[in-house]
């Protein structure tokens, strides 16, 4: 799996087309995958941080 996050403004990432072929991984895993990578690094990366900004709630992002 390779995954690169540009540094550049305006913000990006590019995820290789094995992401989203992935079986192993659900629709709910590969969107908060897209989710995290999109946080900044010093993101409060903790179940408490993330119900903050999704809409799930907490049984779901755990």
């Amino acid at each position: 799996m390779k995954i690169v996050k540009s540094e550049a403004p305006g913000q990006f990432f590019v995820v290789g087309m094995d992401v989203a072929k992935d079986q192993r991984l659900n629709l709910t895993e590969r969107g908060m995958l897209l989710t995290l990578l999109s946080l900044p690094p010093d993101w409060d990366f903790t179940v408490e941080g993330m119900t903050k900004i999704l809409p799930d709630g907490r049984d779901r992002i755990i």
